[in-house]
C-alpha cells in the first residue's frame, strides 16, 4: 500500500490557483498526479531516457519553482531543504504518492584520466540487479574537490545515487513512465540486501571498479492497513493505561529517526573471539560461558553491520573432536547484529574430552568466509537426570481414567531439563503396577516421546481395573542416543471401588484403633505389612467412605491410626459399619503367626 496524499479545491474553477509547498521530513520520490495522470517535475531531463533530473543551480535556487501560470501539477522538490512545490488548480485532484527512494553513496576508485559517470552507473546497476534507468546519479565529489590538483594513478571520487521504481503510469500502478523497472518496497530490500553482500564480500563478477566505501539510507516502509475501528469493547487503551494513538505515534517517531540515519557498512578483514567456552562443560547444558564473534576491519575496527538488517549474514560454529557420535546443540547459525555474533545456548549431546569449536560465516556464500577457531580443546562430563513424579493422587476409582505425569529432572539445577537440548532424542518407556496381584494397569502402557515433549510428559488414560489398598506402579524409560536409563517407583495409593464418589466439600475425621490377640513384637518391623492389610480388610468389608494414611506403632499392643474422608453422612455411616464390623470380631490381621483381632474404635 503506497501512501497518498490528495488535495483539490472545492467549488473553484481552473482560474483559482493555489501554490503548495510541503515539507517532508525524509527525502523520497514523490510523484505528482492531476487526475490519475502523472506530471513529471519541471526539471526532468527530457534529453536523457532514463528518470534524471536536472541538478540544483546554487545560483538560481528558483530556477524550478511553479508558479501560477504554469499547467496544473507542476512541481519540484527542493531536495536539500526537503520541501516539495506543487500548483493546485479548482477542477482537478492532485494526488502525491510517496514512492519508496534508496539513498546510496559511496566510494569509487577511478583513473582521473577515464572516469565516465555512466560507468560507475552500469556497475552500480550490476551490483543491484536492477535496469540504470532506476538509478539517478545526485552527487559526485572529487578526492581533491577543492584542492589544487596532483596526478595521480587512482583516486576516490564519492557518489550518491537515489535507487527508485520508475513513476508509474497513474496512482494506482500501471506500467513506467521511463524505461525503468517498477520496483516495490520487497524489491528494493532485496536489492540492498545484494549490494551490501556484494560489496561486503568484495565479489561483483560483473563490475570492473573498486567500491572503497558503502553508505545506505533505507526507504521508509509502506504504512499497514487500519486495524478494526474501536468499539465499546475494544477501546484504544492499552493494558498499561497507555492510548493506542500514543504509542503509535512513538513507533511511527522511531521508525522515521531511524530511516534518516544512514547505515555505513565496512568491508570485513577478521574475525576474533571476543568470549570463548569454558575448559570443562556437562553434556545436555548449555555452556556456562556462550561464544561471541566479531569482525574487524582491515584497520582492526569493529564492523558494526555484516549484510542488511533484512538478511543478515549468518556465523556457524562447528563441532569437532570428544565423541565419535556427539553433536552441538542450540540455537546455531547465529546472525551477526550490532557488531557481533553472539551464541546464547550451545551444549554437546556426549560427554567426552578434546573437543574443538570453529566459526565461520555459512550464509551467505562469501571467498572470504572469515574462520576462527576456540584456540584449546575442552571436555564434557556426563549430564545426571533423575526420573520423577510430579504428583501421585491419594486415591482413584477403580476402571476411572487418571493420569501419571513425569518430568526429566537435572540434578545439577533441580529444575526439568531444558527442552532445547533434547533434539533427536527418542524416549521410549513402559508402566506397570508392581503389586500386580491386586489388580490390572489398563491403557497405553508403553509409550514413545521425541524431542523436547521428553522433558515433561503426561501419560493419560491409565485406569486400574480392581479396588484395593497400596497400589504402587513403576515407570522406566530408555533415552537415546543419550544412554539415559532411568526407572521410578510412585507412592502408593488407593483404588476406591467404582460406585463410591467422594464430594468434593468432603470432610476428613481421625480414627484410632488397636489389635489385641496376638504377639506385638510381631509386628516390630513389619508396621507397613500390617498397615496394608488391615486396609485391605477395611476396603474390602466396610464401604461408603474413603479409609486411607494408615499409620502403625507398636507399644504393649498394634496401635493404628487412619482418615476417614468423605461427606458427613457418609463418614457417619461408614463408622457406625466399622464399629459392627468390629463388634463382630470381623476385621482380622495375620502376620506371621500371630493373629490380631482389631478393637477399641475412637474418633479422635
Amino acid at each position: 500500500m503506497n501512501e497518498v496524499l490528495r488535495f483539490h479545491l472545492l467549488h473553484s474553477d481552473p482560474s483559482e490557483t493555489v501554490l503548495l509547498r510541503i515539507f517532508f521530513p525524509k527525502t523520497q520520490r514523490y510523484d505528482v498526479y492531476v487526475d490519475d495522470v502523472f506530471v513529471p517535475p519541471k526539471n526532468l531531463d527530457t534529453s536523457k531516457p532514463s528518470y534524471q533530473l536536472i541538478p540544483d543551480d546554487p545560483s538560481n535556487p528558483e530556477q524550478f519553482f511553479p508558479t501560477h501560470s504554469d499547467p496544473v501539477g507542476a512541481n519540484y522538490l527542493q531536495r536539500r531543504e526537503k520541501f516539495l512545490h506543487v500548483l493546485l488548480k479548482g477542477g482537478s485532484i492532485i494526488d502525491i504518492k510517496t514512492s519508496p527512494l534508496i539513498v546510496l553513496t559511496t566510494g569509487v576508485v577511478v583513473d582521473p584520466d577515464n572516469f565516465f559517470e555512466a560507468n560507475v552507473v552500469a556497475n552500480v546497476a550490476a551490483m543491484l540487479g536492477v535496469s540504470a534507468n532506476n538509478i539517478r546519479v545526485t552527487n559526485v565529489i572529487r578526492e581533491d574537490s577543492g584542492r589544487r590538483r596532483r596526478k595521480r594513478a587512482t583516486e576516490t571520487v564519492t557518489m550518491s545515487f537515489d535507487i527508485a521504481s520508475a513513476p508509474t503510469t497513474n496512482v494506482n500502478g500501471g506500467d513506467g513512465v521511463t524505461s525503468g523497472g517498477v520496483l516495490s518496497y520487497k524489491d528494493l530490500q532485496k536489492r540492498m540486501s545484494n549490494i551490501v553482500d556484494k560489496f561486503q564480500a568484495g565479489s561483483c563478477s560483473s563490475c570492473d571498479l573498486q567500491f572503497s566505501s558503502l553508505e545506505v539510507e533505507e526507504p521508509i516502509a509502506p504504512p499497514k492497513e487500519a486495524g478494526p475501528p474501536a468499539t465499546q469493547e475494544f477501546g484504544q487503551v492499552d493494558t498499561g493505561g497507555q492510548l493506542y494513538s500514543a504509542i503509535q505515534q512513538q513507533e511511527e517517531a522511531t521508525s522515521l529517526n531511524n530511516s534518516l540515519q544512514a547505515v555505513v557498512y565496512m568491508e570485513p578483514s577478521g574475525a576474533a573471539l571476543e568470549r570463548r567456552v569454558p575448559k570443562k562443560v556437562m553434556s545436555f547444558t548449555h555452556f556456562a560461558q556462550q561464544p561471541i564473534i566479531t569482525v574487524q576491519t582491515v584497520n582492526g575496527d569493529v564492523v558494526e553491520s555484516l549484510g542488511h538488517v533484512s538478511d543478515p549474514w549468518m556465523i556457524e560454529a562447528t563441532l569437532t573432536g570428544g565423541h565419535k557420535r556427539a553433536v552441538l546443540l542450540g540455537t546455531n547459525p547465529v546472525p551477526y547484529l550490532n557488531g557481533m555474533a553472539n551464541f546464547t545456548d550451545l551444549s554437546v549431546n556426549r560427554p567426552g574430552s578434546g573437543y574443538a569449536l570453529s566459526f565461520h560465516v555459512s550464509h551467505p556464500v562469501v571467498s572470504n568466509d572469515l574462520p576462527v577457531s576456540l584456540g584449546y580443546t575442552f571436555r564434557a562430563t556426563k549430564k545426571r537426570i533423575t526420573l520423577t513424579i510430579i504428583s501421585t493422587p491419594q486415591y482413584i476409582n477403580e476402571k476411572t481414567f487418571f493420569k501419571v505425569q513425569l518430568a526429566l529432572i537435572d540434578d545439577e539445577s533441580g529444575m526439568p531439563i531444558d527442552p532445547a537440548v533434547l533434539p533427536g532424542q527418542t524416549l521410549q518407556g513402559k508402566i506397570k503396577l508392581t503389586n500386580s496381584k491386586k489388580g490390572k494397569l489398563l491403557g497405553p502402557v508403553k509409550f514413545t516421546l521425541t524431542d523436547g515433549a521428553a522433558s515433561e510428559f503426561t501419560l493419560n488414560n491409565l485406569r486400574i481395573n480392581k479396588p484395593g489398598t497400596n497400589y504402587r506402579y513403576l515407570v522406566d524409560i530408555d533415552v537415546r542416543p543419550a544412554n539415559w536409563f532411568l526407572e521410578v517407583k510412585s507412592e502408593g495409593f488407593d483404588v476406591l471401588p467404582e460406585n463410591l464418589i467422594i464430594p468434593d466439600n468432603s470432610i476428613t475425621k481421625k480414627v484410632s484403633m488397636k489389635g489385641i490377640w496376638g504377639k506385638a513384637n510381631a509386628v516390630i518391623g513389619k508396621e507397613e505389612e500390617f498397615a496394608s492389610k488391615l486396609a485391605s480388610q477395611i476396603a474390602s468389608k466396610v464401604g461408603g467412605a474413603y479409609w486411607g494414611n494408615y499409620e502403625v506403632t507398636v507399644g504393649r499392643r498394634p496401635f493404628v491410626r487412619l482418615q476417614v474422608t468423605g461427606s458427613r453422612s457418609q463418614i457417619n455411616d461408614a463408622v457406625d459399619d466399622l464399629c459392627k464390623k468390629m463388634k463382630q470380631k470381623k476385621l482380622k490381621v495375620r502376620i506371621g503367626r500371630q493373629k490380631f483381632i482389631m478393637s477399641g474404635l475412637a474418633i479422635e
